[in-house]
């Protein structure tokens, strides 16, 4: 789960970059200044580790929570909407959602402003960032794909691993007792020997 947590983060911190280059690119056959480029462009996708939920369901083995989360945040941070944190008190239990103010955006509205017209390049630019922002879709997809398949493999080997090792424990178990009881059956003959 941490190579897909990282696959995953690589992927989002790639398709930054790209979006980057490809503005700069665009901004430069416009004619246009370019601005800064961000220290940290893309924001983390696990920010507290501690509260990611199990990578098994109890009650559905097919299910796996935290790749879910991992794929939906990832979703989420690519289509710029902010990740749920999950909120906890001193104990340990989850807090209420926070209620947000509406009141305050009333005052001081201004008038919206009319869209400008889209020049070609800056149609080309949002085409283009679409474009890679599919490519990282599916990518995205293929990792919650191919870490579900690859999950369902090492389950499937720990079992039988688990499985061969309840079999060599009762082996040892049935020898030990096999070569008590020979031991046991030799006793009265040696005690005879003995005396």
């Amino acid at each position: 789960m941490s190579n897909v947590q990282k696959l995953l983060q690589t992927e989002l911190d790639r398709y930054y970059v790209s979006a980057q280059i490809l503005t700069d690119y665009y901004n430069t056959l416009d004619n246009k200044d370019l601005p800064d480029a961000p220290e940290n462009p893309c924001p983390e996708l696990v920010t507290q580790p501690d509260l990611l939920p199990p990578i098994e369901s109890a009650d559905n083995p097919n299910l796996f929570p935290r790749l879910d989360k991992l794929y939906n945040d990832s979703l989420r941070i690519l289509n710029g909407e902010e990740v749920e944190e999950i909120k906890t008190d001193k104990k340990g239990g989850k807090l209420p959602p926070k209620k947000d103010d509406k009141k305050a955006g009333k005052k001081g509205q201004q008038e919206p402003e009319e869209p400008k017209e889209i020049t070609p390049l800056e149609k080309e630019l949002k085409q283009a960032i679409n474009t890679e922002k599919a490519i990282v879709r599916y990518r995205l997809y293929m990792i919650k794909t191919i870490a579900e398949s690859r999950i369902k493999e090492m389950r499937a080997l720990a079992n039988a691993v688990y499985n061969k090792l309840d079999d060599w424990i009762y082996y040892g178990v049935k020898v030990e007792n096999e070569a008590l009881y020979q031991i046991v059956n030799h006793l009265p003959k040696i005690q005879r020997l003995i005396i």
